[in-house]
């Protein structure tokens, strides 16, 4: 019996060894915090920038001469208007030397000559001029698109309130910094991947069966 005993003492003494263990480890590595490491560009999340040929833009026109009932419909709706190269008419939002603040960021939106411009800050945490070349819906809101060197099209997250008139954040309790996906420079506001990517390519994947 007393080696019995004596066998479960080790045994326990064993455990309780290890389990210390395991916890001072957790604890040491919980106060470790992981640094940030920029993305590989060479394997991006984003697609391709690269310009598609005009040729391979059929447009509008090209619809009506089949669809003329379907383009009657279509015309002046807000699909239709739902993305639009950014003018006097397509822009609906206050450009006249307007500020907007929000999380602590400060964007100035602004014209020059005919271009609507807005100072707000970039990738890199700065704030640099950005030239607005699509406006995106109509009402409730309206979202401005800024196109970046590497053919990268990124919506502002300050939009237009087409209703009430006026500037607002579409996330106005969540902060965000420069550097996370979430930022209107990165992923999460990507216009090549959040937002014409799936409709497009259901849209051709139809298209193709309709044909086959």
């Amino acid at each position: 019996m007393k080696l019995k005993y004596s066998n479960s003492s080790v045994f326990l003494k064993v455990i309780n060894f290890i389990v210390l263990a395991l916890f001072l480890i957790s604890s040491f590595s919980c106060d470790k915090k992981a640094a940030y490491k920029e993305v590989d560009k060479a394997k991006s999340v984003f697609l391709s920038g690269e310009i598609i040929p005009d040729s391979h833009f059929l447009g509008d026109k090209k619809c009506k001469e089949c669809h003329q009932n379907e383009f009657k419909k279509w015309e002046g709706s807000h699909h239709d208007k739902a993305m639009q190269i950014a003018d006097s008419i397509s822009v609906l939002a206050n450009f006249n030397d307007q500020k907007f603040t929000s999380q602590g960021v400060t964007s100035h939106f602004f014209k020059k000559g005919e271009d609507f411009y807005v100072n707000t800050d970039g990738p890199d945490g700065k704030n640099h001029h950005y030239k607005i070349v699509y406006t995106f819906g109509i009402t409730p809101l309206q979202q401005y698109i800024v196109q970046f060197p590497d053919g990268h099209y990124q919506c502002l997250r300050t939009a237009w309130d087409s209703v009430k008139n006026k500037w607002f954040d579409l996330y106005p309790d969540f902060k965000v910094v420069h550097s996370e996906w979430l930022h209107w420079s990165r992923g999460g506001l990507n216009w090549n991947n959040m937002c014409s990517d799936c409709p497009f390519y259901k849209c051709s994947q139809k298209l193709r069966a309709r044909n086959t």
